[in-house]
């Protein structure tokens, strides 16, 4: 019986096998250098199978990514030409509406970018010499040309994005051996931040579940405890960045101690950290301030407290009953400088993740971590750039999906094709 399970684990490998092998192609407006796959398993065989299967043949899609970087420059002209082409449909019409206006000039935008993008790649050494590029290792050249592709791939081309990737190639380590593949294994010490990233998809995962398990799901003051949420996570995204963690937020938002730091010492940072912002949000941040040292803790070191302290209490439970204990914090709460687990990443530019979803802490640990990484995950599928004719394809492999997460909610992005997320399911008895 116990071998029937395990082969019944694997029968979704030959498809993730399927795709992963296959070449580069050009499909539609996207050139797609791989496909974006995400393995999500709570036995752990078919994660690390996965896993042994992609370091064994990565290493065979160097090629792939080779060719596409020695054919870079008829991609680019082919840019550049739609680019021109729709410039000149535009602007030949006598009357432009703000729409076409805007249209044209996002346009005219795209065509500088990319053009300043070319000549930034021809000015890499290594880019240039074939002996040099034959020395670059083989995550370096995914990353390369995954973020190129991703460029020529954009209908519209944003600054931000134009500039995030320029610093990522122009800071890239040429010779990390990491596997394009990922293996994330909670019983062997590996961890996930809710807290990483975008401050919007770390708002909106914990507050979906927090309402999915809050007690009072009809509360006048759930709104309130929506509000204190976003804002703590705002507050201490703002002060730590990515190493911001569930014990930060708890020691803001509940006025805890932890390690050393409590809510008294968050706000003093934060307040610092305006001090020395030259940015556009001095006036949000003081927003934010105010709200926690006035409207939340209106006499902070006296313990009485204000009405909006005391009527968010649902949320300050929430946090206390779900994430603080040592076993939470050891599977939520990364050392600074850890590798984070990027799904956005991962589907965008054709990544591979594989997670063990056991963590040797009992199944109602293991299902309350799977389903913050499958709200993460449909996030993120929400969150990619883009349309169906230019964003790269993306594969979700579940395993017992019924267990982690209400089964309703995968169906938007399952049923609709401009997504491009296709979803493979296995039901495995759990004997």
């Amino acid at each position: 019986m116990k071998k029937y399970n395990k082969t019944r684990r694997l029968a979704i490998l030959p498809s993730y096998k399927l795709e992963f092998d296959r070449d580069f192609v050009k499909r539609d407006d996207c050139l797609q250098l791989q496909t974006g796959q995400i393995v999500l398993d709570p036995f752990g065989t078919l994660a690390k199978e996965t896993y042994k299967l992609g370091v064994e043949s990565e290493l065979n899609k160097r090629n792939s990514y080779l060719d596409f970087l020695k054919n870079k420059e008829q991609f680019f002209d082919e840019k550049i030409s739609e680019l021109e082409n729709k410039i000149k449909k535009i602007e030949k019409q006598k009357e432009l509406t703000i729409d076409e206006q805007y249209l044209l000039k996002i346009t005219k935008d795209s065509l500088k970018l990319t053009i300043n993008f070319r000549e930034f790649l021809n000015k890499l050494p290594y880019l240039n010499s074939e002996s040099q590029l034959s020395e670059i290792s083989t995550e370096a050249l995914f990353k390369i040309t995954s973020r190129v592709a991703s460029v020529l791939s954009d209908t519209i081309i944003s600054e931000g994005i134009y500039n995030t990737i320029l610093n990522e190639l122009e800071e890239l380590d040429l010779t990390s051996e990491k596997p394009i593949v990922k293996l994330i294994e909670f019983s062997k010490g590996d961890t996930y931040n809710p807290l990483w990233g975008a401050s919007k998809s770390a708002q909106e995962e914990l507050y979906a579940d927090f309402t999915s398990h809050a007690k009072f799901k009809n509360s006048p003051f759930l709104d309130l405890d929506k509000d204190v949420l976003f804002k703590g996570i705002e507050i201490v995204k703002r002060t730590y960045g990515n190493d911001a963690t569930i014990k930060t937020l708890i020691s803001l938002i509940n006025d805890r101690v932890i390690d050393g730091v409590g809510a008294k010492e968050i706000l003093s940072d934060f307040e610092q950290m305006i001090m020395n912002d030259n940015s556009k949000n001095t006036q949000y941040n003081q927003e934010l301030l105010h709200f926690f040292k006035v409207a939340y803790y209106d006499n902070f070191v006296g313990g009485f407290y204000s009405n909006t302290f005391k009527n968010s209490a649902m949320i300050r439970d929430y946090l206390d009953s779900t994430f603080n204990n040592v076993e939470m914090f050891d599977l939520l709460c990364p050392k600074p400088g850890t590798e984070p687990i990027d799904f956005l990443d991962c589907l965008t530019y054709g990544g591979k993740i594989s997670i063990a979803l056991t963590t040797g802490r009992g199944k109602s640990v293991d299902h309350f971590i799977a389903s913050l990484i499958l709200s993460r995950i449909e996030a993120a599928v929400y969150c990619r750039r883009g349309d169906m004719t230019t964003r790269n394809y993306g594969n979700l492999y579940l395993v017992n999906e019924h267990l982690y997460y209400d089964f309703n909610q995968l169906q938007t992005f399952k049923t609709k094709t401009s997504y491009l997320i296709d979803t493979f399911s296995i039901f495995q008895p759990e004997f």
